[in-house]
């Protein structure tokens, strides 16, 4: 049998970390409930998306069920979400994860672990790429 465990240093740096100033955390919290909260209102402003607030990461899972079927400028139809991901890749230059990955689907998911003008900045390209559609859902 073999055994394992952190050294040394790491178990007194994590006693430390749990130990000591807290203030940045929360400054820091705040921050990314902030992103998260124009993540989310944005998306839900944009016909066929709808998102909920996460509580426990930087990622918000947001349904595009709405844009299966829409037809894309050239005329290619969105199929499934990974075509959505693809979809906001190419036209909009975000950069998402499809939900199919993690048994999701139709959902795709958005970080907001990034500056908080990046967040803003994506969710109008989301916008403008969406608007771009035919055919969306309500």
């Amino acid at each position: 049998p073999a055994s394992s465990c952190p050294c040394h240093v790491c178990q007194v740096a994590a006693i430390d970390a749990l130990n000591g100033p807290q203030e940045y955390l929360r400054d820091r919290l705040r921050l990314l409930h902030k992103r998260r909260d124009i993540l989310v209102a944005g998306l839900n402003q944009v016909r066929g998306w709808s998102a909920l607030s996460s509580e426990g990461a930087f990622y918000v899972y947001a349904s595009c069920a709405g844009l299966i079927g829409a037809r894309a400028p050239g005329g290619h139809t969105l199929e499934d979400d990974v075509a959505i991901a693809k979809y906001l890749l190419e036209q909009a230059h975000v950069v998402t994860v499809p939900g199919t990955a993690f048994g999701l689907s139709p959902f795709i998911r958005f970080s907001f672990g990034t500056s908080t003008d990046r967040v803003s900045e994506a969710v109008d390209r989301i916008r403008t790429a969406t608007s771009q559609l035919e055919g969306i859902r309500a």
